[in-house]
């Protein structure tokens, strides 16, 4: 073997030894984080989780972060800060929206009442002839304007069928099931009739749990995976994504460790301590713009804005194609309805990359019609019930 073959040999196992180095880190971190994270430093926890102005740790737990209760932004004062965090494209996404929609810039664009809850002020106790539904999720629950948000779409639709009920925004951007169940004793005290659990992206997505802050180097970073396919033979003449068809060997080999029970479980026992607070659960599947089984095109990719943790397109549709399974299934084995928006969408929607902002976030004129349809399913159902029923 020569000089230069050696060298050649030992580069590539340094680099792997590096990624599993990184890997492995990443997983002590993730196993042992409640134990580390009280140590963390104010500063090194918001830019740990990257939190947003209206974000802050949470007093009572020092490993989760809530809203800022009282935070209030007009939508200029939010542009302003997406700017100087360099978030261009989302800022740029805000004043496109403030056109179409006809919303003035200096209109107020976040509000958190005081309970740490998005928008307007509502009692901790509930009115006794009023049923409270209480919308647990991450950033496609807590939306983008308030306004247009599907909880407050939600509670506006029932309102109109002449149903008393009250939606709580519990959404929380970054919040994956993890986040949620580390506040549920704080959730409970405001005494909801109905949970809807609208979360997973975060879960369904990284290596096996929601964890916001680690990213699995070797299973989802998009140059690795076309590093892989070169030895599997999936190399295809394409610059966007690999590859150009769907493959099950192909899935099953970049997928392989992807092992999402320690999430479901986490969903399952949600849906169990929700339960035993004699709170109805209503499961909601996740819409994506990206469908595991059909080619992603170049505008598809340049919407979709692929988070860093699934650069592949097939393999964030796959996942969470795989997640939406397992809460049908969840949904018959304890018996607790399910809302098929995944289904809802693709059937509504021809052409997704109208409707989504990313890879899964709806625009706010598509967030109205979801919010629409949850609130008809809701009474189709007999969750919540009209007079006539």
């Amino acid at each position: 073997m020569t000089n230069i073959s050696k060298s050649i040999i030992n580069i590539l196992t340094s680099i792997l030894v590096s990624l599993y180095s990184i890997k492995i880190c990443s997983r002590f971190v993730l196993n042992f984080q409640d134990i580390i994270m009280p140590f963390f430093s104010n500063k090194m926890f918001r830019k740990f989780y990257s939190l947003e102005p209206y974000e802050q740790r949470d007093l009572k737990n020092k490993t989760t972060f809530t809203l800022m209760p009282r935070f209030k932004a007009t939508f200029r004062e939010m542009i302003e800060s997406e700017e100087k965090g360099g978030h261009w494209f989302r800022a740029g996404q805000f004043k496109k929206w403030l056109i179409e929609y006809k919303i003035n810039i200096d209109d107020i664009g976040i509000e958190i009442n005081s309970h740490g809850f998005r928008g307007r002020e509502i009692n901790r106790d509930k009115a006794p002839d009023a049923m409270r539904i209480l919308a647990l999720g991450d950033s496609c629950t807590f939306g983008i304007i308030e306004s247009m948000s599907y909880p407050n779409v939600i509670e506006h639709k029932l309102n109109e069928s002449g149903l008393k009920v009250e939606v709580i925004n519990a959404g929380v951007e970054k919040y994956g099931i993890r986040h949620i169940l580390k506040r549920l004793d704080y959730f409970m005290e405001f005494k909801p009739d109905v949970a809807t659990i609208y979360a997973g992206w975060i879960g369904a997505n990284f290596f096996g749990d929601d964890f916001a802050g680690t990213l699995d180097i070797l299973n989802n970073n998009y140059y690795f995976i076309q590093f892989k396919t070169l030895f599997y033979k999936h190399l295809r003449d394409s610059d966007c994504i690999l590859p150009q068809k769907f493959d099950g060997k192909f899935y099953k080999k970049v997928t392989a460790s992807y092992r999402s029970n320690y999430f479901i479980k986490q969903v399952e026992l949600l849906i169990q301590k929700l339960i035993d607070e004699k709170v109805r659960v209503v499961l909601f599947t996740m819409p994506s713009l990206f469908d595991p089984f059909a080619v992603a095109d170049a505008d598809m990719l340049r919407y979709g804005n692929l988070p860093s943790f699934s650069k592949n397109a097939y393999i964030f549709g796959y996942r969470v194609y795989q997640y939406n399974r397992r809460l049908r299934e969840i949904s018959i084995r304890y018996n607790v309805p399910l809302i098929d928006l995944e289904k809802h969408i693709d059937l509504i929607y021809s052409d997704k990359k109208k409707h989504f902002w990313d890879a899964c976030h709806l625009i706010p004129g598509s967030q109205i019609e979801l919010g629409e349809f949850i609130a008809e399913e809701l009474m189709r159902k007999g969750i919540v019930k009209t007079d006539g029923q």
